[in-house]
């Protein structure tokens, strides 16, 4: 069943970035047949009966979690806003369908007018982890040199000069930005695949080796990782409301190159 925010974040996508401005808010209110029959499944099948209970009929929880900041964003800036500048006193008694109707459209109007006046950007965004980063930095001995090198300077060393695995982790967080890899800890699937390769090279024993084993570890386990990935890249994709103002400048709704060839 139709929402009113399933209907307007369908609004003006393009390469990258996407505008919700409530034009289809505004032709789904005008529609008196088919708003009546969002209302009526509302009303009726989810029990929806009490007008504190509009802004969940307003806006549709993301079924993908990396989306649902974005939910609990316009909830509480725009939906939630505009139920409330309504007679707040009686919003949680039970009323009629037809005064649920009147008021629910009421606070639609309200959303549609605020998202008229400031839109909302959804930026999306997708990466593909396979490898290629951990490729070019292993396949330059230059740069992987000084960056391993860069990346050990700093960490404590005992007497005779030599470092603890146990800094591995540390150390391969460290480089992962020029191996074209992501934070440890920002995705699970990676942390898995980081996860088996220390395993493979014994990397979590804690013992002590020179910095030139302690490189080359670390150069086997950035190996490893980039094996894995090519033989099972990972992809992630997010969403994000950008704050920023809406000028014809902004390039977050330029069409792709495939979209102005079309």
């Amino acid at each position: 069943m139709e929402t009113v925010w399933g209907s307007l974040s369908r609004k003006k996508s393009g390469g990258n970035g996407q505008l919700l401005d409530a034009s289809n808010i505004m032709e789904l209110v005008e529609n008196q047949q088919v708003f009546t029959t969002l209302v009526d499944h509302k009303f009726h099948r989810q029990r929806c009966q009490t007008l504190c209970q509009t802004p969940p009929t307003c806006c549709s929880h993301s079924t993908n979690p990396h989306s649902h900041h974005i939910y609990f964003e316009v909830l509480s800036n725009i939906v939630e806003p505009a139920l409330l500048s309504q007679d707040g006193s009686d919003l949680d008694k039970p009323v009629s369908q037809e005064t649920f109707l009147e008021e629910f459209k009421i606070v639609a109007m309200s959303v549609a007018n605020h998202l008229k006046e400031q839109p909302v950007i959804v930026a999306h965004s997708e990466n593909t982890f396979d490898g290629s980063g951990v490729k070019r930095l292993l396949s330059n001995k230059f740069e992987l040199d000084k960056t391993l090198s860069s990346a050990i300077e700093t960490l404590p060393k005992d007497r005779n000069g030599k470092l603890s695995k146990e800094y591995l982790r540390v150390t391969l967080d460290t480089v992962a930005p020029s191996a074209g890899l992501p934070p440890v800890g920002a995705i699970e699937e990676m942390d898995k695949v980081i996860g088996e390769v220390f395993k493979m090279v014994n990397a979590d024993d804690a013992k002590v080796v020179k910095e030139d084993e302690f490189k080359k570890l670390l150069t086997e386990i950035l190996g490893s990782i980039m094996l894995q990935l090519e033989g099972n890249p990972i992809s992630v994709s997010s969403n994000s409301v950008v704050h920023e103002p809406l000028d014809s400048s902004s390039t977050l709704l330029q069409p792709s190159p495939s979209e102005t060839a079309a």
